[in-house]
């Protein structure tokens, strides 16, 4: 039991007898595993383990009577380990089963790297190529795209279907060759796509190419879509700019004092809208204005009247003052004659009683 496989022994009871160091090591590192199918299982006591579990749990198993059946396959997800196992039947002399051999393998990572590949080939196109360059297989997705429904090798080469992604003929070594990675442009049948992916190189051992494998992702849409989207980004940009320096312009003059300035130019989509509502502001404004200018005038009108008014008041006034003091000088004179009058009467009254007592 020197293989390099995982190997125990059982009696035809199912009852483990020998076990290799395969196996041991394997039991070993996968212990928590195994036990979550095999609650039983312990690794450092393997000998008189029962493995009548495999029996009872795989119906399909043929039993101990039964000499046919054998080799029987099986997968076990223990935990997370995938674990192969093959059971073979020891016959003894007479044909009757003397025993049963389980061969173990671990095959997690092989299981992984199944399904990885699997999703790949799901997911992605893929085509190889002979050495002589003539299409040899290509996948369901690869043969959905391109329309085609078996290879025809004397039709479809790789120097003639891929290309690098600028439209440049691929120049590819034929010994210790690389894959070469990045987007290629493939045309068949007269469908032409971009797949981002590889173009790998097949070697035998001396090192020689013998043929090429296209795998990629179709991102012929995606990059439809984006240089579309870098279109309408570079649109929105100079309508940006447009818009911009139209307002510049426009607030430039406003600043000057001109508001007869008006946006002229023709703004697209949804900056029509500032481009309306800025003109209105401005005629808004420019109303506002010449309403004021309009008052403005109209009581330098009434101001002028009003200091006109005020002026002649103020001769009328002088005239009055000038009319008054001429009348004050007169009163005073006819008060000076009264008084002087009065003085004489006096006088003529004092001569007529000084004349009395005479008489």
């Amino acid at each position: 039991m020197g293989s390099a496989r995982g190997m125990f022994m059982t009696n035809r009871e199912f009852r483990i007898t020998h076990s290799n160091h395969s196996f041991t090591e394997l039991a070993k590192t996968h212990s928590h595993n195994i036990r979550a199918y095999w609650p039983e299982f312990d690794a450092e006591n393997l000998h008189g383990l029962s493995a009548e579990l495999f029996r009872a749990r795989h119906g399909s198993m043929p039993g101990p009577a039964s000499t046919t059946g054998y080799p029987y396959d099986a997968v076990l997800q223990m935990g997370d380990a995938a674990m192969a196992v093959r059971v073979n039947s020891v016959l003894g002399g007479d044909g009757d089963i003397e025993g049963y051999v389980f061969g173990w393998e671990d095959v997690t990572v092989a299981r992984k790297t199944s399904a990885i590949l699997h999703a790949l080939e799901e997911a992605q196109l893929r085509a190889d190529f002979g050495a002589d360059g003539s299409l040899k297989t290509a996948n369901a997705a690869f043969s959905s795209v391109f329309g085609i429904a078996r290879p025809d090798t004397s039709d479809h080469r790789l120097i003639d279907v891929v290309c690098n992604e600028d439209g440049q003929t691929l120049i590819l070594e034929t010994r210790d060759a690389h894959a070469v990675i990045g987007q290629f442009r493939v045309e068949l049948n007269g469908t032409a796509r971009v797949l981002d992916g590889s173009l790998s190189p097949i070697s035998n051992a001396d090192g020689q190419v013998i043929g090429h494998v296209l795998l990629g992702r179709d991102v012929t849409d995606a990059k439809e879509q984006l240089a579309e989207a870098a279109a309408n980004s570079a649109r929105m940009v100079e309508e940006q700019r447009k818009v911009v320096d139209a307002l510049r312009l426009a607030l430039k003059s406003l600043s000057d004092g001109d508001l007869s300035t008006r946006i002229t130019s023709e703004l697209s989509g949804e900056y029509r809208v500032i481009q309306t509502d800025f003109n209105n502001a401005i005629e808004s404004l420019d109303t506002a204005v010449v309403g004021i200018i309009e008052s403005a005038k109209t009581i330098m009108g009434e101001s002028g009247n009003i200091s006109s008014a005020a002026d002649d008041l103020s001769r009328r006034t002088e005239q009055q003052a000038s009319t008054l003091e001429q009348t004050a000088a007169a009163i005073s004179e006819l008060t000076a004659s009264v008084a002087s009058a009065a003085e004489r009467a006096k006088q003529a009254n004092d001569v007529v009683h000084t004349a009395r007592e005479n008489a």
